[in-house]
């Protein structure tokens, strides 16, 4: 009987597993991969009692781990390395899969050590070395994880997949990173049955799509908001995310934010297509993205995108074809832009329906599969 192949994903948050690899890792089950999850504790109680669920029901094995999100206490993270290590040993994988920075870095230790036969790393965005004012200590960290990581990214075995123009350059201009070590795709792709276009079903709707988190752009939206409900009493602004997500959150929920008749937070939505199916605009003033799945999801609803001209959102959109673009942490440009989409009502139609034809076009889920497949299957056992 031929050996099964046997693949560790390596993943900060099992969120983030749940909601963007597991059609991946369906599929490589139908290939007959032997598939195990390796993570970290996540950033969201309620995100990941919800991922822990459907993944048990899913039927896929995982083992989490004390890591947190951004950069934790210092010994507390390595002694939860070596617990990793070790683990991941018992099980001996063919493939080590890599997601997020954190994943990646403990993807290449464990390379390091144990050399699997393929190493492959997904940076679905450059998290929160690129996107926070550093002190010292976290520039110094910085430079020698990247050092450590490109390393090993540019050993025969080793695939670095990436979602964005920016991310590509950075590593091929800055970092001298061979492009046939890179694999570069368009996000991870949508359901275009699940997520999809009616005119008719479209609603006074304008959507945050995020986690309630300070680079997704949240305080700029609120400020937004709050002067356009005031103006336009027949729309509403709903924040679909997490409220409970640990990172700075104290601040913004309980000094600032604050529903409104017209402003909801919702918190963690299950069935979120159904809401993207009846937004009429979807909003992401984000500081920084990989590629974002949300923006995709809102292209393939049929949606008019407001986002910041940003790494990662200005890729998933096509400027004045189907989104406007505004300054990241500028709110009274964000203002004006979803300002312009509400008055107008041609432009908001004619984006809505270029939306669902770009989807079409690029993100197709199956795309980020069977290109993902084929890593898999390249390797001899």
């Amino acid at each position: 009987m031929k050996k099964k192949i046997k693949i560790a994903y390596i993943i900060n948050h099992l969120s983030f597993f749940e909601s963007h690899m597991i059609p991946l890792a369906h599929e490589a089950r139908n290939n007959k991969f032997d598939i195990f999850i390796f993570c970290g504790i996540g950033g969201s109680k309620i995100m990941e009692t919800k991922a822990m669920k459907i993944i048990k029901r899913k039927g896929f094995k995982f083992k989490r781990f004390g890591f947190s999100p951004g950069i934790g206490n210092i010994f507390i993270e390595i002694v939860n390395i070596f617990k990793m290590i070790s683990y991941i040993k018992k099980f001996n994988p063919d493939i080590i899969h890599g997601i997020t920075l954190k994943g990646i870095l403990l993807s290449c230790i464990y390379s390091s050590i144990f050399r699997p036969k393929k190493l492959i790393c997904f940076i679905t965005g450059m998290g929160y070395f690129f996107t926070n004012k550093l002190n010292i200590i976290e520039k110094i960290l910085k430079f020698f994880i990247l050092r450590f990581i490109i390393y090993f990214l540019s050993k025969k075995n080793s695939k670095l997949v990436l979602e964005n123009n920016d991310d590509f350059n950075f590593f091929v201009k800055k970092k001298n990173l061979k492009k046939n070590q890179i694999l570069k795709l368009k996000g991870v792709g949508v359901d275009l049955k699940k997520f999809k276009y009616e005119e008719i079903n479209k609603r006074n709707i304008v959507l945050f799509p995020a986690r309630v988190l300070r680079e997704k752009g949240i305080l700029e939206f609120y400020s937004a908001a709050k002067k356009l409900s005031s103006r336009y009493k027949n729309w509403k602004f709903l924040i679909a995310g997490t409220t409970d997500y640990e990172k700075d959150n104290y601040y913004l929920n309980k000094r600032f934010l604050k529903n409104t008749k017209s402003i909801r937070f919702l918190g963690h939505v299950n069935n979120v297509n159904k809401l993207f199916n009846k937004s009429s605009i979807v909003c992401l003033p984000s500081y920084r993205e990989g590629f974002p799945k949300s923006l995709i999801e809102a292209s393939s609803s049929g949606c008019a995108i407001v986002t910041t001209d940003v790494p990662g959102c200005r890729e998933v959109v096509k400027k004045n074809v189907n989104a406007l673009f505004c300054r990241p942490k500028d709110h009274k440009m964000l203002k004006k832009m979803i300002e312009k989409l509400i008055i107008n009502v041609k432009k908001r139609r004619k984006f809505s329906k270029n939306s669902r034809k770009i989807a079409i076009k690029n993100y197709n889920l199956n795309i980020f599969i069977k290109k993902n497949i084929k890593e898999y299957q390249g390797i001899k056992i």
